[in-house]
Parts: structure tokens; sequence; C-alpha cells
């Protein structure tokens, strides 16, 4: 049902487009960019972690809202504040870096609100592009820290397939039955205001899910205006 709702949600999008906008992220991993002022972004479908998340750019930054919270923007080392919102702020200091944090709500008696903090990296080597984030944060008192990386690679295309990129992510931390954790998969932009990110390899940093391999894995499908 969720592979079926994401081909809906594309369809749907596929309607409108203006300027070409780009999520502030790679598939999980954040990127060194914010969203441009007054503009806004949300996840019609996301089969990576079940988010549909939101991105608004203000106050000289963005401004990130986690309906069910978990992390800021990937899949690792994120607050885990169960069906609890969470909510965020990232900031880019030059061209190549960007801070950001993170604050879980847990509404439940007796329960403690969850944190993170972090940087994220964005670079590019000949036609690569590079993401990497480190963060440190607060869960179910314990301290946890995560680091990953990314690596994309722009495709020259034409027509339909004009916004066109494959990459890998690899992300690792030090949460509680965790372990290595990584995604491969494409980003394709059909549309001025829409990306769909799909992966057809994804091993999620929990140890509860096995790595998996379908076509598709895990659909993303952002809108943005």
């Amino acid at each position: 049902m969720k592979k079926v709702a994401a081909v809906i949600a594309v369809a749907a999008a596929l309607v409108t487009g203006q300027a070409f906008a780009e999520p502030t992220r790679g598939f999980t991993l954040e990127s060194a960019k914010t969203a441009q002022d007054k503009s806004f972004s949300i996840d019609l479908v996301n089969t990576m972690n079940g988010i549909n998340q939101i991105r608004v750019g203000a106050f000289a930054g963005e401004v990130i809202v986690n309906p069910t919270g978990v992390g800021a923007g990937f899949l690792f080392g994120g607050t885990n504040a169960g069906r609890n919102p969470s909510f965020g702020y990232k900031r880019t200091i030059n061209d190549m870096f960007a801070a950001f944090g993170m604050l879980g709500l847990n509404t439940q008696d007796g329960a403690k609100n969850e944190f993170l903090i972090g940087g994220a990296f964005s670079g590019k080597a000949d036609q690569l592009l590079i993401n990497a984030n480190a963060s440190l944060g607060a869960e179910n008192d314990d301290t946890v820290f995560a680091v990953g990386a990314g690596v994309y690679i722009p495709l020259e295309v034409t027509g339909s397939l004009s916004h066109f990129q494959l990459g890998g992510e690899l992300y690792v931390g030090n949460r509680k039955n965790s372990n290595v954790g990584f995604a491969f998969g494409g980003r394709w932009a059909p549309r001025d205001t829409v990306t769909v990110d799909v992966l057809l390899l994804q091993d999620p940093e929990t140890k509860a899910v096995d790595a998996f391999l379908a076509t598709p894995a895990s659909v993303r499908v952002n809108f943005a205006f």
C-alpha cells in the first residue's frame, strides 16, 4: 500500500511546477544548504523512515518539523520521541558548513524530552557531490553520537530525466541495537517543485531491520514551493 501511495503522490505532484527546488538534504543526510526564505517543502510520502517532514525557510535559516519525530533529517543518531513531534533549526555558516539542532518532545508521564546538535558539510570533488554529518545528543538518559557521509553523482541526461543523480550514504552511531547503515539509490526531479528519491538498496542503522534489495526499497517524495 505504501508503494501505491507513493505512485499516487508522484502523479498528483506532477501537475504543477515553478523554479527547481532541490531538498536541503541527501536521501537521509543533511547538506550545508538551507531553504530559501519563505519557502516551504513537505514530504508527501516517506517510506525511508516514515516521517513526512516539513521544512520552512525562516529566521535566516531553516525550520524543520517532524510530526512524529525521529532525528533531524537522517536515519541515525536522532531523537526518538515515539509518536510525539520534534522541532529543529538549521543555519548555514558558509558555503560548505551548516549547524543544526533538534528537540524531541515526549509528552508521556515521567518521560524526558530529547535533543541533538550537529553539523553538516557539503563539498564537491570533480563531478561528485559530498555530504558529511556529525551529531551529538541525549536519548533515554544516554549520550548518543553519530557520523555519516554521502556521495552523489549527477548524470548528464536530457528530457524528463534532466535532473537525475545516483548516490550512496553510509552512517554509524552508538545507539543501542545499532550497526553500520547504508543506502543506495537515485534522485529524480520530474517537475520543478517535485523531487523523488528512490532507494534500491537500504540497510537502516537499527539492528531490528535487515538490509533489503528491492525496486524500490524505499521512496521519498518531496513537494516544494
